[in-house]
């Protein structure tokens, strides 16, 4: 499928739908007093998605892929000018696991956090029923000081939990590095459990 045509497919016959579908599942739960927190990879990276969840209140983190245009007050017309401009916020160290399935090994790396409030530019041919702009957060942790050789870490999440400092966009990315533990479980059932080849078992019986 072409990348124009892909852009002008509806969002329901789009693979990034599936994200809307879980948290339409998910209004269905009771989850009490707990903060129910989507985590999002850059699949998720959908004016729809986020919409949503402002709309119906829910809690998103998501690793931006597209770089969106924003109006900001620093001046800045993109995410990446955005971020770009915001003041280095603080540094942090996270343990990087060994990734068996890529071959990247174990490390500490040393990130660099910026973070700020923009205003997100709905892309021009969505729905005229769309909001034309959303008031999102944006965090930004990025590695300084690699072992040479080494792909770089470079985490820009897009949020509509508050971020009023520091601490706040630390535990935002603390959250998403979380999918790590998700990703390494989810590898461990297609590879070691052989989860596939049960599923294409189940089908030919």
């Amino acid at each position: 499928m072409g990348c124009c045509t892909r852009y002008r497919l509806p969002i329901e016959e789009k693979e990034s739908y599936r994200r809307l579908e879980t948290m339409e599942r998910a209004d269905s739960e009771d989850f009490g007093e707990t903060q129910a927190v989507y985590l999002s990879d850059r699949e998720g990276d959908i004016y729809d998605y986020f919409e949503r969840a402002s709309t119906k209140g829910r809690m998103v983190i998501c690793r931006r892929v597209h770089n969106r245009k924003v109006a900001a007050d620093n001046g800045a017309e993109t995410i990446q000018e955005f971020l770009n401009n915001q003041e280095v916020a603080g540094r942090y160290s996270v343990n990087v696991p060994k990734d068996y399935h890529t071959g990247r090994e174990m490390r500490v790396a040393e990130m660099e956090v910026r973070f700020g409030t923009a205003r997100i530019l709905c892309s021009q041919g969505k729905s005229k029923t769309s909001t034309p702009m959303l008031k999102l957060q944006l965090v930004s942790a990025r590695e300084i000081n690699a072992p040479e050789g080494v792909k770089l870490l470079n985490w820009q999440l897009v949020t509509n939990l508050a971020v009023p400092d520091y601490e706040a966009a630390r535990t935002c990315l603390a959250w998403y590095s979380r999918r790590w533990l998700i990703e390494m479980f989810h590898y461990t059932l297609k590879s070691a459990a052989r989860l596939r080849s049960c599923r294409r078992i189940r089908r030919i019986a």
